[in-house]
């Protein structure tokens, strides 16, 4: 095995610790922070040549560093450029904060969340297909009950590699998806209705030409509707894959109960509110509302409201 080790530079403010805790919420699975080490811990699929990332603060928050350990049994100049090109993605280190910061600036509930939460960039998946099937995995259930299932989805299809003696695995493929019967999907506690959307959702990835890959010139709003064409893809859905699989900055998943909850909670008096009034609502974070979803469920994380 090969080892080298590069260093990227985040665009300030960018908190390590709560960007790479907040992008691994399925521990010991593919993605992964050392408590004790605060080191991230993941597999990267480049070109079907399996690479373990190491990453590790070595700057600030105000003056962001990190420390990249890359090891494969290939680590030429291509694979390491592809290798840190999808950790810069899925640890959002390019996104700029400040226009964010600005609008929500004199909103005393989101000053609150962005003192404790302070440089917390927008972690993203690592694909489309990956987005889309982590959302469908996590409809219409509790986030514990989603949680418990995409952990064991991971670990049943996706390939595993022991490093430094620990378990990891890379997110299934497509082809191993496509390739898994309905009933298989089902023994992971998924309704048969939910096992066919996950496994089209697998053919359609196969296909350069399908659904899930739209005109890139389309706009947000061009996009959900091109996407809940989809079997098994609602708005809900089709905002979170906005948001984490493509990277829009302003994407909001209305009708996400719990973002009801907390919008209703601090500025309705705990009146919970309609999903029209709370999508008004959501207006005035505009075009930043992929940054305000996700400090706002930081803080619920973190028991901030």
């Amino acid at each position: 095995m090969i080892t080298k080790t590069e260093i990227i530079s985040p665009a300030p403010p960018y908190n390590f610790r709560l960007t790479a805790g907040f992008g691994s919420i399925y521990p010991a699975t593919y993605t992964q922070v050392n408590d004790e080490t605060q080191i991230y811990e993941r597999l990267l699929n480049i070109d079907g040549d399996i690479i373990f990332a190491s990453v590790r603060s070595i700057g600030s928050t105000s003056s962001p560093k990190l420390s990249v350990q890359l090891t494969g049994s290939e680590l030429g100049d291509i694979k390491i450029t592809k290798a840190i090109t999808q950790l810069k993605w899925v640890l959002g280190c390019d996104q700029d904060l400040s226009d964010f910061y600005k609008i929500v600036s004199n909103d005393h509930f989101f000053k609150e969340i962005i003192d404790c939460l302070h440089g917390l960039h927008v972690p993203m998946k690592g694909s489309i297909f990956e987005s889309f099937v982590l959302a469908i995995l996590g409809q219409q259930i509790s986030n514990n009950i989603a949680n418990a299932i995409r952990k064991t989805f991971i670990q049943t299809y996706g390939l595993k590699h022991v490093m430094k003696g620990n378990p990891f695995f890379c997110f299934p493929t497509p082809e191993t998806v496509a390739s898994i019967s309905i009933e298989n999907l089902m023994k992971l506690k998924l309704s048969r209705r939910k096992s066919e959307y996950i496994n089209g959702i697998a053919h359609l990835a196969l296909d350069s030409t399908s659904l899930l890959y739209p005109e890139p010139n389309l706009s947000d709003d061009e996009t959900i509707r091109h996407y809940i064409k989809i079997r098994g893809v609602g708005e809900w859905t089709a905002s979170w894959v906005l948001a984490n699989g493509k990277g829009s900055f302003d994407s909001f998943p209305n009708g996400d109960l719990a973002l009801r909850k907390i919008i209703s909670n601090q500025y309705f008096g705990g009146q919970l509110q309609t999903e029209e009034v709370i999508k008004g609502f959501a207006e005035r974070w505009a075009p930043w509302r992929t940054y305000a979803t996700t400090y706002l469920f930081g803080a619920l994380r973190r028991s901030l409201v």
